[in-house]
């Protein structure tokens, strides 16, 4: 029996939806659509954008899986006194409070605990912390267009989940998914994903291009200090529909001065 799945991206710039159709044979992509939003990503832009998703793609039975702006969520690495994961879940807010931008009873929280980051049994926990106003906001607004999600994430982070999976031998590989006005970056480390931050970006100019590669290093030192570990990139792989600009992913490739490729999911699977 065949299966549809509904992925549903959500970001500053953009809606898109890829409709899969799986079966014994394997799976194929039905149907997509990109749908650029206003420049404020405004609620009637979404949800227009949403509207003609659900009148033009035949959903009927997909299950859904749905990605926020990575930019919505809060991240932060901490070393963990165990990895048991219910018990990591009770201790969490109390661990995070001191350094969450918003009450821990307002939040909604998450992790993955990260094995074998250091020669030591001490393991560390990577923590993205999200409004439940924001969440509530959004599955509202998805939900009065029929979207009703499986599974909610953050941007980027399903796409270096399957990297990591295809790839499947573990190197540290820094993952940029680039926007006309916002890259977020997911670094891996032994195939974990260990950090996610995004910014704005201006690389329209070769200052811009310079100021976002210098941001890209110093988040990979501050991860380094922060967490102790001396870890080489030995890739980079770039995304995103900034990259139509071949000029941008050339000044990119060259500034950073890492290995680098654009990402090609179809090559790897």
């Amino acid at each position: 029996m065949s299966r549809k799945i509904l992925g549903l991206d959500i970001n500053d710039n953009a809606v898109s939806a890829v409709l899969v159709r799986g079966g014994i044979k394997g799976n194929r992509i039905e149907d997509h659509r990109h749908i650029p939003l206003s420049m404020d990503q405004d609620s009637e832009s979404l949800s227009m954008a949403l509207e003609t998703i659900a009148a033009e793609m035949d959903l009927e039975g997909a299950t859904c899986i749905a990605s926020l702006p990575a930019s919505f969520a809060s991240y932060r690495n901490m070393e963990a006194p165990f990895k048991e994961k219910k018990k990591l879940r009770q201790i969490l807010p109390f661990e995070l409070e001191s350094i969450l931008p918003y009450p821990p009873q307002d939040v909604i929280i998450d992790f993955n605990v990260l094995d074998g980051m250091r020669d030591t049994e001490q393991h560390f926990a990577f923590t993205a912390a999200i409004q439940k106003d924001k969440v509530r906001s959004y599955l509202d607004l998805l939900n009065s267009h029929g979207f009703e999600p499986d599974v909610l994430t953050i941007g980027g982070y399903a796409l270096a989940q399957s990297m990591a999976t295809y790839l499947n031998d573990n190197a540290n590989r820094l993952l940029i998914c680039i926007e006309p006005h916002r890259a977020t970056l997911l670094l891996l480390v032994g195939g974990n994903i260990c950090l996610v931050r995004s910014s704005r970006v201006q690389l329209s100019s070769e200052v811009g291009v310079d100021h976002f590669c210098a941001v890209v290093h110093q988040t990979i030192a501050g991860f380094q200090k922060n967490t102790g570990l001396d870890i080489e990139i030995q890739e980079v792989v770039l995304t995103g529909s900034a990259l139509e600009d071949s000029h941008v992913e050339q000044s990119i490739r060259e500034d950073l001065g890492f290995p680098s490729r654009t990402m090609d999911l179809i090559a790897l699977s």
